[in-house]
């Protein structure tokens, strides 16, 4: 699943950026591609084009603290953001899947394989550098504003649960546009 880079709006004062330049809103919205058409483990990658940059020359924002998202036409599916390490131990993973890694950087798997079996790698932190991770290979893609999980419940009541991985992506996700509100916070 390749990462969608979304250039953001800023919200209009007041409710974007507070006068001190520690708190601003941005929002926009992202299309889950149709392709490939099974859902990895770690959610849906995107990055927000390369840090935030605020309206005062010279300050950009890390990642965000909170990102509410929406979706415009996914019956019966909910998406979740998280920025979580996600790093999946003596996992097969496929090309094109995505994960926070523990020093918040978004890594996506460029050669597919299978994780290593006892610890999770060193990463290289360089953007663009790669990182082999048993037989996975994973390219840091910049710092990481989270992946968007997607959640389904099995029958009315259920209680939601993530998609299970190399589930076929429903066609009500497929091409779905999802909205989004995140807020960040400087120190």
């Amino acid at each position: 699943m390749s990462v969608a880079v979304i250039a953001p709006t800023i919200a209009a004062y007041p409710n974007g950026v507070d006068i001190t330049e520690r708190r601003m809103i941005v929002y926009g919205s992202f299309t889950i591609p149709a392709s490939p058409a099974f859902y990895t483990t770690g959610g849906l990658p995107f990055s927000l084009t390369s840090g935030i940059a605020s309206p005062v020359v010279g300050l950009t924002y890390p990642t965000p603290l909170h990102m509410d998202v929406r979706s415009k036409k996914a019956n019966g599916y909910v998406y979740q953001w998280t920025i979580a390490d996600l790093w999946p131990q003596n996992t097969a993973v496929v090309a094109g899947q995505a994960i926070t890694d523990s020093n918040g950087n978004l890594q996506v798997c460029t050669t597919a394989g299978t994780t290593n079996n006892t610890a999770e790698p060193t990463w290289n932190q360089t953007a663009a550098g790669t990182t082999t991770d048993g037989t996975a290979v994973w390219t840091n893609k910049g710092p990481s504003q989270g992946t968007v999980k997607i959640l389904t419940g099995a029958a009315a009541q259920s209680p939601l649960a993530e998609l299970s991985q190399s589930a076929s992506i429903p066609a009500a996700v497929s091409g779905d546009t999802i909205s989004f509100r995140a807020e960040f916070r400087k120190g």
